[in-house]
């Protein structure tokens, strides 16, 4: 038996998956022609890789992951050159290229990898560091997009012939009630029809 704990985690996780794979259809919806991918789908076992890039000179990178919680994939200091990796990423983050645009490729991933990631780059000026945000990635391991199956038709052979019985009866149940209701006043009419033609 699941242990309460567990499950509401199990739940957090869904939910989590539920919106990362929403988000999908609105950054598809909004993804600019020619910009580059912040929608990422890989297999499980496989590699995906995350870019990030600026145009400002900046002194290091963080590299940042959320699923159920937020984690740090890396730190990445570029004078002297220094790298940490966080837990559970050492041995699969390989990094190219320059602070300003960086690749960083996951190796050997598993569905915990799904989630948000994003750049946050430090500028160090005068003992103050300032942060901000670039190159938010979606990543989505082991997505399944296929479109939904059409549905089932609700009406089968079987249920026809009760539906068409219904029917009739509703029918006949509607002429017999504006029979009553109107016969009488129809009745009237034509009796009034006819003593003014006589």
């Amino acid at each position: 038996m699941q242990h309460p704990h567990e499950a509401v985690a199990e739940m957090e996780r869904r939910l989590w998956k539920l919106v990362c794979l929403l988000l999908i259809g609105v950054l598809r919806c909004t993804q600019a022609p020619g910009e580059n991918a912040r929608i990422v789908t890989a297999e499980e076992g496989k590699s995906f890789t995350v870019k990030c890039s600026t145009t400002q000179d900046t002194e290091s990178l963080h590299l940042y992951q959320r699923m159920e919680s937020e984690k740090k994939v890396l730190y990445y200091f570029r004078n002297p050159p220094k790298c940490s990796l966080g837990e559970g990423y050492v041995g699969r983050v390989k990094i190219e290229a320059e602070m300003a645009d960086v690749s960083i490729t996951i190796t050997n991933v598993t569905d915990d990898d799904s989630g948000l990631y994003w750049c946050s780059y430090n500028i160090i000026r005068d003992n103050d560091v300032k942060k901000f945000t670039s190159n938010i990635t979606l990543v989505v391991i082991n997505a399944d997009l296929k479109l939904c199956p059409p549905p089932k038709p609700v009406l089968t052979a079987s249920l026809w012939l009760p539906i068409a019985i219904c029917a009739g009866s509703v029918i006949l149940l509607g002429v017999f009630i504006l029979l009553f209701c109107l016969g009488p006043k129809m009745k009237k009419s034509l009796w009034q029809e006819n003593n003014d033609a006589l």
